[in-house]
């Protein structure tokens, strides 16, 4: 028998959790948790990528901190 997975709802139930999980914190804490991405560069793709997160981040109560950098960018930078 095959199992259907239904993606949006079980997005949707894993942000619910994670929004009651966020505003646990914040009340112990007093801070609010942030995710901070780092960009190399002009890929479209990730650019698209660590927007799509920022959006998620904004939906559960979390921040995020986007840091762009140049192409030239070294490793040792």
């Amino acid at each position: 028998m095959a199992l259907v997975l239904d993606g949006r709802a079980l997005a949707k139930q894993i942000e619910e959790n994670l929004s009651v999980r966020v505003e646990v914190l914040k009340a112990k804490t007093g801070r609010t948790p942030i995710l901070a991405t780092i960009l190399v560069g002009d890929d479209g793709a990730s650019a698209t990528y660590v927007r799509m997160k920022g959006n998620a981040c904004r939906r559960v109560g979390m921040d995020s901190l986007k840091i762009e950098l140049s192409q030239e960018t070294t490793t040792e930078q």
